[in-house]
């Protein structure tokens, strides 16, 4: 049975690393039987089998094709400034983050116009919201945002935040009812914002928006070769909440939106469980930040000074990293320290098992890649953590499970046909059935609330995302061109997804594509090395209607 790591390219860094920590992946068995206590799945060797001929393989190969991102324009969309009397700095606040909200959002294009363009557009801001649409029009303005930030009258450190959509092709201003005024603590004007900005991109698409949720990821951070990391869903706020010494990887949220995540202890791979409130506990209180980027422009770094001398940039280096590990060691959770999060035990591990990737259903199950020592299979777990039923028990490797969003099937990738590709089977192992038949390698499924199924392929030089559909049609997200774009995860939206790229030539960083690929963005993290980001949301929580 072919290796599955032999099919692995080098810019697959995260998929390496698994493979790292778990050596007897490189090893399946082929013939092998059974391994001790292995149930076989009803049905799972008949559909593998099927999967596996020869034929099926080379008809595959002729039916199926790739469909290139939709190349749909978008409307313009203006946020004009924010009136808020004499706090400049919640009008500055609030009409920011409404911009680049809008600019993630997929379903327009954030306008950025010249000052004597944006008065001529503005006639009045709220409560009496009116335009000049032909100024508007001649812009190319199709949606006009405005917003009135003030103190609540009656409650005492309350914001309200005032919200209106204007229709510039009709003159009319958009329905968004209640979600017209968003109140909360001032401290907290960003996340009204966020959630002004769910209103506006549930009026314009119907769904409602996800943009004060947050997503978790595996990065490098102060005393630990890999922390897992929080951050609000446009890239602020980014937080460590599980770090220390050693290596933290594949967070996963769980049923009550708390996080399942893999850590080595002491030697092989276990899996550790917080739930919600102490993920929120662990977030609020964390000191460790990544400095968001500039994104208005975002320009190259600077060329280095002439007759400066060599190795000082070196020196620097090691100056910030001296500095850092200081302030890790004095804060609580820092090198030498308790670990911030750090579970005193995990929730699953065995003296000779290798935990990786565990997916929780919206019932609270869980299925989780094990790695025995011989191969990797799909197992379900118990409350306890303990492995009760191999799913998959294949002489292949089988790994990286997503549920169905009602909790009835898992995706995943085997090399049972000799190179990875993506599976379906139902949730007792039986019915298996391969999606993707385009692609030497194909990995990394995230099943969506719109019942399609997000992932990674190679594409020659390229990594690319895209996504598979129940009928087995393929689309790719990302446009290729020898970059490196993977381990996508879907928003609770269902209408974009967060991946990990380096598409635009300057480095790695996490970025957002709307459903269909027709527009991609960076988000405000830093260019550095990101691992495995995931959406946290409650497994199963389907898109929401837009309610005014």
């Amino acid at each position: 049975m072919p290796d599955l790591r032999s099919h692995l390219p080098a810019l697959l860094t995260a998929l390496v690393c698994v493979a790292l920590a778990s050596p007897a992946l490189a090893q399946p068995a082929s013939g092998a039987p059974p391994r001790p206590g292995a149930t076989p799945a009803p049905g799972a060797s008949a559909a593998a089998g099927a999967a596996a001929t020869p034929g099926a393989e080379g008809e595959g190969d002729s039916l199926y094709v790739i469909v290139e991102a939709t190349q749909r324009p978008l409307d313009g969309l203006l946020v004009l400034p924010t009136a808020c009397g004499p706090y400049k700095a919640w009008c500055d606040e609030v009409q920011a983050v409404l911009h680049n909200d809008m600019r993630l959002s997929g379903v327009v294009r954030a306008l950025k116009l010249k000052k004597a363009k944006v008065e001529a557009i503005k006639r009045y801001n709220l409560p009496g919201f009116e335009v000049n649409l032909a100024a508007a029009r001649k812009a190319g303005v199709v949606y006009a945002v405005a917003s009135w930030a003030r103190k609540a009258r009656k409650q005492k450190g309350v914001l309200e935040l005032h919200i209106g959509v204007i229709d510039v092709r009709t003159g009319k201003r958009l329905d968004l009812g209640r979600r017209a005024l968003q109140t909360g603590p001032i401290k907290a004007i960003r996340t009204l914002a966020h959630r002004a900005s769910n209103a506006i991109f549930g009026a314009i698409s119907g769904v409602e928006g996800s943009f004060d949720g947050q997503f978790f990821y595996s990065a490098p951070g102060a005393g630990c070769h890999r922390c897992i990391w929080m951050a609000d869903a446009d890239g602020y706020n980014a937080r460590v909440i599980v770090g220390g010494k050693g290596i933290h990887m594949l967070p996963r949220p769980t049923a009550d939106q708390g996080l399942n995540f893999v850590s080595f202890k002491p030697d092989l791979p276990s899996l550790f469980r917080l739930d919600g409130p102490k993920v929120d506990q662990l977030w609020a209180t964390s000191p460790n930040t990544h400095t968001p980027v500039v994104l208005a422009g975002d320009a190259p770094a600077a060329k280095r000074p002439r007759g400066k001398r060599r190795g000082s940039k070196r020196r620097a280096k090691k100056r910030r990293l001296s500095k850092g590990r200081k302030a890790g060691a004095k804060r609580k959770g820092g090198a030498g320290g308790k670990v911030p999060g750090m579970p005193a035990k995990p929730w699953a591990t065995g003296a000779t098992l290798q935990f990786r990737t565990a997916a929780t259903n919206r019932a609270g199950q869980v299925v989780a890649t094990i790695n025995d020592g011989d191969q990797a299979d799909l197992w379900l777990l118990n409350a306890a953590g303990k492995p009760v039923r191999n799913l998959t028990n294949h002489e292949s490797d089988d790994l990286d499970p997503s549920w169905s969003p009602d909790g009835t099937r898992i995706a995943f990738v085997s090399n049972r046909t000799g190179r990875p590709q993506i599976y379906v089977m139902n949730a007792d192992g039986s019915n298996v059935q391969r999606m993707t038949f385009a692609g030497p390698y194909n990995t990394g499924p995230d099943w969506g609330a719109n019942n399609k199924i997000v992932y990674s392929g190679l594409r020659g030089s390229a990594v690319d995302i895209l996504t598979v559909d129940m009928a087995k049609q393929m689309q790719r997200l990302t446009p290729g061109r020898g970059k490196r774009s993977l381990e996508p995860s879907w928003t609770t939206c269902g209408r974009r997804v967060l991946y990990v790229s380096d598409e635009d030539g300057r480095g790695a960083r996490v970025w957002v594509a709307s459903h269909d690929g027709a527009a991609r963005q960076p988000l405000a993290l830093p260019r550095g090395r990101y691992y495995t980001p995931v959406w946290r949301k409650k497994p199963g929580v389907l898109p929401t209607p837009f309610r005014p």
